[in-house]
């Protein structure tokens, strides 16, 4: 069902981008290598921060290098490395790295999606006139925009 809304969302708007949440991403990869965080072993440990940082990787060459180290390790078994490199075919869906060169208010987990939605609920209630909410919306839209100002200016300038 979720491929279906992806596919509506892509006819009705074109030109978005869909992004999956590193977060969600993230708790994959830990229940994948929970293994790796077991015992006193430093290697392994190491390894495992090594997986579950792959999606909140700055830069592509860290990211890239970060990869290419896991994917070379011994302590890694051969099912959980394909794993990986299923993931990593998306990686510009989920890696902060490659979800830079597009506008996404600095979002790359859902967290602050949910957040804004748990916030919109405090301001929409059965009793709540529509055109109240779309004013209480438009105000933390603004305040939103203003945060994010520096890249509101970089999307405009990449328009340009």
């Amino acid at each position: 069902m979720t491929c279906f809304k992806i596919l509506a969302i892509k006819k009705v708007f074109p030109t978005s981008k869909h992004f999956l949440c590193a977060w969600h991403i993230q708790q994959g990869f830990k229940k994948k290598n929970c293994f790796l965080n077991k015992g006193n072993v430093s290697d392994k440990k190491e390894l495992y921060q090594r997986i579950i940082q792959l999606p909140f990787s700055e830069y592509e060459e860290d990211f890239d290098e970060n990869f290419k180290e896991i994917i070379e390790s011994e302590q890694k078994k051969i099912e959980h490395k394909s794993y990986l490199q299923k993931k990593a075919k998306e990686k510009k869906n989920w890696a902060k790295c490659f979800m830079k060169n597009y506008f996404c208010c600095g979002m790359c987990t859902s967290s602050r999606i949910e957040s804004k939605h748990r916030l919109y609920k405090r301001f929409l209630k059965s009793s709540t006139h529509l055109i109240e909410f779309f004013k209480v919306l438009r105000e933390l839209e603004e305040i939103e925009i203003f945060q994010f100002k520096d890249e509101v200016t970089k999307l405009k300038k990449q328009e340009a």
